[in-house]
Formats: C-alpha cells, sequence, structure tokens
C-alpha cells in the first residue's frame, strides 16, 4: 500500500463514475416500477442501451461481468434463435419479467434498509449472484465493492485472513471484504472504486499462487502405498505421477 501510486489508476476511475451516471440517468431507481422487458434484456437487435447491455459491456471501468453466458441476467433474447431464455418456473417471458422486476424492487427495499445479508435471497435474483451485486453498487456505491465475482472476493477475504465460509453469498461475502477495509485508516476518504482497483494491483486473482495440501489418508496410513505406486493423493483426488 505504501508504494501504490492512488492516481494512477485515476482515468479509470473517473470513467467509471462517468459510466454509472450514464446508467442511473437512463435507468433511475425510481423508473424500476414500469421498467419494461425490452428495455432490460440483451440479445434485442440493435438494441444496446438496454439495462443489462450497459451493465455488462457500457460500464466496464465499473468492474467486470465478463464470464459465462447471458444467462447471468437471467432473461435474454435468443440470438441465434426465435423467443427468449428464462427460468423453467414461468409459462413465457413476461410472467419472468414481472417476477424478475418484483425481485429487483425488493433487493431496492432491503438495501435502503440495511438489510444486506437478505439481498442474497431474493426471490430469482437468486441465480444471478453477479447481476444483483453490480447492480446494487450502481445505486449503493459506497455500500458494496465493484467486485462481482464470488471468488474474486473470497480471495481476498483468505489474504486478509477474514472469515470466509463456503457459500456463494456475493453480497454478504462482498460487504464483509468492504466493512474489513473501512476498518483500516489507510484508506480514509477512498471510494469503493477505488478500494477495487487497489485489490487487484495488488493481489489479481489469476495470478495467486495455489496451494495443493498433499492427503495420504488419516495418520499418512496410503503414504507407504503412494510412494510404492508413484502417486500422491490431493484432498480426495489421486494423481499419478
Amino acid at each position: 500500500l505504501a508504494a501504490y501510486d492512488r492516481s494512477s489508476q485515476a482515468a479509470l476511475i473517473s470513467a467509471a463514475e462517468e459510466q454509472r451516471n450514464y446508467i442511473l440517468e437512463h435507468f433511475p431507481k425510481a423508473g424500476w416500477p414500469n421498467l419494461e422487458l425490452t428495455q432490460y434484456a440483451l440479445g434485442q437487435k440493435g438494441k444496446k442501451g438496454t439495462f443489462c447491455y450497459l451493465l455488462e459491456y457500457g460500464s466496464k471501468a465499473l468492474g467486470s461481468l465478463k464470464g459465462g453466458s447471458a444467462a447471468k441476467h437471467i432473461i435474454y433474447k435468443h440470438g441465434k434463435k426465435e423467443g427468449w431464455f428464462f427460468p423453467d418456473d414461468f409459462g413465457n417471458e413476461q410472467a419472468a419479467w414481472i417476477d424478475l422486476r418484483e425481485g429487483f424492487l425488493k433487493l431496492f427495499k432491503l438495501a435502503d434498509s440495511e438489510n444486506w445479508q437478505a439481498a442474497d435471497a431474493v426471490g430469482t435474483l437468486r441465480t444471478g449472484p453477479a447481476l444483483r451485486t453490480k447492480t446494487l453498487h450502481v445505486y449503493y456505491p459506497d455500500e458494496i465493492l465493484p467486485i462481482y465475482s464470488i471468488d474474486h472476493v473470497k480471495h481476498f477475504m483468505r489474504l486478509f485472513e477474514l472469515d470466509n465460509d463456503s457459500s456463494y453469498s456475493t453480497v454478504t461475502h462482498n460487504r464483509k471484504l468492504l466493512e474489513h477495509l473501512k476498518s483500516d485508516a489507510r484508506f480514509d476518504g477512498w471510494t469503493t472504486v477505488e478500494l477495487m482497483y487497489f485489490l487487484y494491483h495488488w493481489s489479481p486473482p489469476s495470478k495467486a499462487q495455489k496451494v495443493f495440501k498433499i492427503a495420504p489418508g488419516d495418520d499418512a496410513r496410503f503414504w507407504d502405498d503412494c510412494r510404492d505406486n508413484s502417486y500422491i493423493r490431493l484432498v480426495g483426488r489421486t494423481l499419478a505421477t
């Protein structure tokens, strides 16, 4: 941290704020009760101004949503065939959209009341962890770090030796990490976007060292067999040498 040049990411931080403001201008929170599916979803020909398009492609400086398929947005228009993708629980895309929109509205209410833990269990949004986390950052930028991959959040939590359970509660873990950073006076005055860029500069998850535990059974009872037959056991898996 002492060697980090805080101004080094100034251009990206400025771009992130511009991109967030653009989303807020076109999708104010007050407009969500009447938001239409066509304003929300990816995959519609010629429509690059939808909420999901801006979230994934129009605000990269605000944190990445790359990876996986468009299914992370829960509803989207098929690109190579007719019709829509939506959860099997619904009879058509409009029914799915009404439910999903209600989920976003509930998410905002929970955030307004600072009930962050419940935000990970909101209806259909449960299946879109990155979607709900980036949406929350857009509307509550001081309360959520712009880090939307649960694996990345857990990576940073491990580095700080924070309590890190096996759940995929993205918002809850994000908040734990943010609260830890806020408790460090050296980060006083830093925005959540600045904190995000510092963390990725300090220890990018993709470059993290992987440590494997050799586990030749209780009290090493398989050790002789591993040695004699040229294999090792890693946390229940057997690898030939």
